[in-house]
Parts: structure tokens; C-alpha cells; sequence
């Protein structure tokens, strides 16, 4: 049997290592409305398990970025994310690599 990966093993605080996903989508069938479609994002502690979710009305690189805003205001910034190579996360890692580059490029000024 393999050895477990060191993220998962190591002592960490809560949500300080995450794995993200989207689950869906789903259907909501409203009463007199016409049935809308939803995702839910899936935030997971790496070395604990614990599960964050967070609702998002579509699969895009805007409401993904939302959903990650939303997670780091009730929990702190995570240390290491890991997510699968999905169009969505691919380009939501680059704007926010970019907004990051650009936060620390003015802090030298």
C-alpha cells in the first residue's frame, strides 16, 4: 500500500489545505417558475475531511472566484489548494494568481 501524500498528514489547522470541486448540476424545480439549474462548490480539509459547501448558479470562472471569496471570509486563506484541471479552475487559478501578482507588485512601490 502506498504511502498517504504529506498534506494529509501532516498537523495542520483546519481548511488550511483544501481540495476544491464542483458537484452538479442539479435542478430546482420551482413552484410556478420554470426548473433552473445550480452547482454546488465543494470545499474539503485535506487532512481532516471536514466539508465546506457553498451554492453558485453556474458552472463559470466568475461564480467560481465568488465561491472561494465567500470561503475565505468564514474561514482563513488556505496554504495549498488542489483541484482538478477543469476549464473553470484552470482560469480561475490565473486570475487569481494574477490579482495576487499585482497586490504584491503595488506593495514594493
Amino acid at each position: 500500500m502506498p504511502n498517504l501524500p504529506k498534506e494529509s498528514v501532516t498537523r495542520s489547522r483546519a481548511f488550511e489545505k483544501i481540495g476544491m470541486d464542483y458537484l452538479g448540476p442539479l435542478r430546482h424545480n420551482g413552484q410556478f417558475q420554470k426548473p433552473t439549474k445550480f452547482w454546488i462548490c465543494l470545499f474539503t480539509c485535506i487532512a481532516t475531511r471536514a466539508v465546506y459547501l457553498e451554492l453558485v448558479h453556474s458552472n463559470s470562472t466568475q461564480e467560481s472566484i465568488l465561491a472561494f471569496r465567500r470561503f475565505t471570509t468564514r474561514r482563513e486563506t488556505p496554504d495549498y489548494m488542489l483541484s482538478d484541471n477543469s476549464t473553470t479552475f484552470c482560469s480561475a487559478s490565473n486570475t487569481l494568481e494574477s490579482s495576487i501578482y499585482a497586490r504584491s507588485s503595488d506593495d514594493r512601490l
